[in-house]
């Protein structure tokens, strides 16, 4: 029962006792003053008429008269006058019952005031008496409408107390509401702190509460802060701050298996020459220092690439991928003239040379090819003289392509039917179907059908992303209908976080469509996510109560912004492969992908392991609490969303 309703019977309660109360005292003493006014008025009115009956000259028939005039206009009960024998010689009575108010108040307040009598005579002859009494309906109609009266007061005030009560009520509970919303929010996983009120009793409480939220808080960001150093220890070189190379290739096995925009993006090589040489004129200590700068002036140069990766091959070699991103020739000269500018900066007494060669990549590149091109570049590159080139290769993706406008394809293509989805399928721990996730395709008519790495460069470079967000989005809307239980996940671009009109344009469509929302899931890629989390907290706002779910993909790569994804209401996220395949490789990766679990299990958020190729994988990872996968293992069962 609500507060608010066991107010109002509380307040009833007391305003009936109080009424009743009230209407037994008025009562009585109102029918005791009734009482003592009907007997004077009876005496005083049976004297007058005595008074009057006693004239010597007055005949039977006039006294008759006299008193029946004096009953018809005096509400009179009755009027009797009696001979001196006992003889009633005449007798006037009003029977009628009085319906103005009921017969339980004569009940309950009996009102009995003595009869007035009065003896009638001429000189000292004594002729009769006369006995009257007053009618006493007056007296109960009188009281009964007093009654009313006194009880549409009561209604009244209990009502007006009532009202007050309730907004008392509501004000003084408001820090009560407070509280309560933020222990909601606290079981969501969302930390939030409210303004301590000025009742002594809620004050303790919100303090107590706050001081937990913000326990629980600081909590999580620790743990996300720790999580975030043990990958940077297990990741990254101490002396230069970049990426050691087992995990670096991984990594960038992981970025070449996606199926996504991400797949694709710029390479680059660097290669200090006759470093070998120098660490013995210079002394290591100042080739240690060169090293470190240029790792540090490496790391500041691509991080506004947020999934980029810069690593140390040897001892001479570097390396950049910047997936995402295809604008090689600007990436590459940036790069390379900001090495140069470093190694001019530190003033050493001899000379250092760098070679720099970039290019391209796109997914289905094997790694092993991409170095083996990069290298055959550097080594043709003169040792006495810095350099930089842009190596270009032919795609053996579509032969088409390379003679084939990419603008007008493109166009045709997301303007037509040129892009369907193919779905994989994501299961959870007992191997059921969690969800089917899609990738976009687009349809060569001079080979197979070419994968998102592909043609999203040029697709970035024309600024298209949402135009393949809404084809997308339409064709998985369309596949939800056929169906009747698989639930859809789409991969969105960073454009619906970054855009508020593509997000209004995107909310409007499921809000007015009747297609089943409820079974669609829209996946980001964490880095976009880390990048605009008021986007992504925006998007969870409007979306999540349409039924859709949210993910985040590709997670692994910066770990310190975990902690806020409480307060956004994401769903899960799909850890990135790249850590999938170091399982074996490395004894820090199980206790790093346990460590993720924990924390985001902490925030209600499930988590699933992306690219899992064997049995032995899975097996490790369900052991450390990995709740569903995606990967070779399970795509057995790959189906064409378009059949």
């Amino acid at each position: 029962m609500s507060l608010y309703r066991r107010l109002w019977i509380a307040i009833s309660l007391i305003m009936l006792l109080s009424f009743i109360g009230s209407f037994v005292l008025s009562n009585l003493s109102s029918r005791q003053y009734f009482e003592q006014q009907l007997a004077l008025k009876n005496m005083d009115n049976a004297n007058a008429l005595a008074l009057l009956l006693s004239s010597s000259e007055m005949d039977p028939l006039s006294r008759e008269l006299l008193i029946t005039a004096q009953f018809d206009t005096g509400h009179y009960q009755f009027i009797r006058f009696i001979n001196p024998d006992g003889e009633t010689v005449l007798e006037r009575i009003d029977d009628r019952v009085d319906k103005s108010y009921p017969a339980w108040l004569a009940d309950a307040f009996p009102i009995d005031p003595p009869h007035g009598i009065a003896q009638i005579s001429t000189g000292w002859q004594q002729i009769g008496t006369l006995t009257l009494a007053s009618h006493i309906h007056v007296a109960y109609t009188t009281l009964w409408n007093s009654s009313l009266q006194l009880l549409g007061y009561f209604l009244i005030a209990g009502t007006l107390l009532g009202l007050l009560g309730s907004v008392l009520v509501k004000i003084i509970t408001r820090p009560l509401d407070h509280l309560v919303g933020q222990a909601q929010a606290i079981t969501e996983r969302r930390f939030v702190t409210h303004d301590e009120p000025d009742t002594p009793e809620f004050k303790a409480i919100a303090k107590s509460m706050n001081t937990l939220s913000l326990h629980v808080k600081k909590m999580l960001e620790e743990e996300s802060a720790r999580l975030d150093s043990w990958r940077v220890n297990m990741q990254y070189d101490s002396l230069t701050s970049l990426m050691k190379r087992p995990p670096l290739l991984a990594q960038f096995n992981a970025v070449l298996a996606r199926n996504d925009a991400s797949s694709a993006g710029t390479l680059m090589l660097i290669q200090l020459q006759q470093l070998a040489q120098i660490n013995q004129q210079l002394g290591r200590k100042q080739v240690d220092h060169l090293l470190k700068r240029l790792g540090c002036r490496l790391n500041n140069e691509t991080r506004d690439y947020p999934e980029r990766l810069a690593g140390r091959l040897n001892g001479s070699d570097m390396l950049v991928v910047a997936p995402g991103y295809y604008n090689t020739d600007s990436l590459g000269k940036r790069i390379y003239h900001a090495l140069l500018d470093t190694i001019g900066r530190l003033a050493l007494s001899e000379d250092i040379h760098v070679h720099c060669v970039a290019m391209p990549f796109r997914a289905g590149d094997q790694i092993s090819e991409l170095l083996r091109t990069l290298d055959s570049c550097l080594k043709i590159q003169p040792a006495s003289t810095s350099s930089f080139t842009v190596q270009t290769l032919p795609l053996p993706h579509d032969p088409g392509l390379m003679i084939e406008p990419w603008q007008l394809r493109l166009d045709d293509a997301l303007n037509g039917e040129g892009i369907s989805l193919q779905c994989y399928p994501a299961t959870d721990r007992c191997g059921q179907l969690h969800h089917l996730e899609t990738c976009a395709r687009l349809h060569s008519e001079a080979g197979p059908s070419l994968v998102a790495g592909v043609f999203m460069p040029s697709l970035r470079e024309l600024g298209w992303c949402h135009r393949l967000d809404q084809v997308v989005l339409n064709l998985a809307l369309a596949k939800l209908k056929q169906s009747d239980e698989t639930r859809l996940a789409i991969g969105l671009s960073g454009a619906v976080l970054r855009d508020p009109s593509f997000l209004h344009r995107l909310y409007k469509q499921l809000l007015n469509t009747d297609y089943p929302t409820q079974r669609l899931q829209i996946e980001l890629c964490s880095s976009d996510a880390f990048l605009y989390l008021d986007g992504l907290k925006q998007l969870c706002h409007q979306l999540k109560p349409l039924g859709c779910q949210i993910g985040l993909k590709h997670l692994g790569h910066e770990l310190a912004p975990i902690s806020q994804l409480a307060d956004t209401g994401i769903d899960y996220v799909k850890i990135d492969g790249a850590f999938i395949r170091q399982l074996s490789e490395s004894r820090e990766a199980p206790v790093f992908i346990q460590g993720i679990c924990s924390t985001l299990h902490t925030l209600g958020i499930q988590v699933l392991a992306e690219q899992v190729a064997t049995e032995h994988q899975w097996q490790q990872l369900l052991a450390l609490g990995i709740d569903g996968g995606t990967g070779p293992l399970f795509n057995e069962r790959v189906l064409n969303c378009d059949n």
